[in-house]
């Protein structure tokens, strides 16, 4: 299917209480409007990150118990999986559409690259239209704008986060699901500009070798 945005039915899903009937939900309503979305995204954000990349859409075959509150797809170097790595990723939660650049807690040495490699006037680059949010330890109930991160302090605390061995960071724009521009084609465009402002990010946790 053509990726043409994300209609009211998608975050619907994540008012379904119950867990088998939410995951149902998910697989039936979002994941293919995400592998849409992730083949219609890769050949812009491969060019971005200056190597291939592949498409992973989350499956959350770990829970068992409680159903995921928000879902994604992500873009990784590698075929086999996304969490080792620093990847693109863009998916939907009861709030609306984000767009993130992420490192999980398995992507432990490259958590390490990007934290050593990180500058406050990185963070000021990225930042514009819309809140670009920190999300400490890649929570998305645990944000902070980057416009205010404003001390020293501040910033060397939570880089210090993403070198903890359970650490993990996600920076990006979130999109309210009121905002028309969620439910048309044209959010395509509008995710690929966010992308292209993170891309310096990404470049950051990528090892020299690679």
């Amino acid at each position: 299917m053509a990726f043409d945005g994300f209609p009211e039915a998608v975050f619907a899903v994540f008012a379904i209480p119950t867990f088998a009937e939410r995951m149902a939900a998910l697989r039936a309503e979002v994941t293919p409007r995400l592998d849409a979305l992730g083949a219609a995204l890769a050949p812009e954000l491969a060019a971005a990150a200056g190597h291939p990349l592949y498409v992973h859409v989350a499956q959350h075959r770990r829970r068992r118990i409680h159903p995921p509150d928000e879902t994604w797809v992500a873009w990784a170097r590698s075929a086999r999986g996304y969490k080792a790595f620093v990847h693109f990723e863009a998916g939907v939660s009861a709030r609306g559409v984000f767009a993130r650049v992420a490192l999980k807690p398995e992507a432990a040495a490259e958590r390490r690259i990007f934290a050593d490699r990180l500058r406050w006037d990185d963070l000021a680059a990225v930042d514009g239209p819309g809140d670009v949010l920190w999300y400490r330890d890649g929570s998305p109930d645990d944000t902070v704008p980057v416009r205010a991160i404003d001390s020293a302090a501040a910033f060397d605390a939570l880089r210090e986060r993403v070198r903890r061995a359970q650490g993990a960071v996600a920076i990006g724009v979130e999109v309210p699901r009121t905002d028309p521009v969620v439910g048309q084609p044209a959010l395509r465009t509008r995710l690929l500009d966010v992308f292209a402002r993170l891309a310096p990010l990404y470049a950051l946790a990528v090892p020299a070798s690679v």
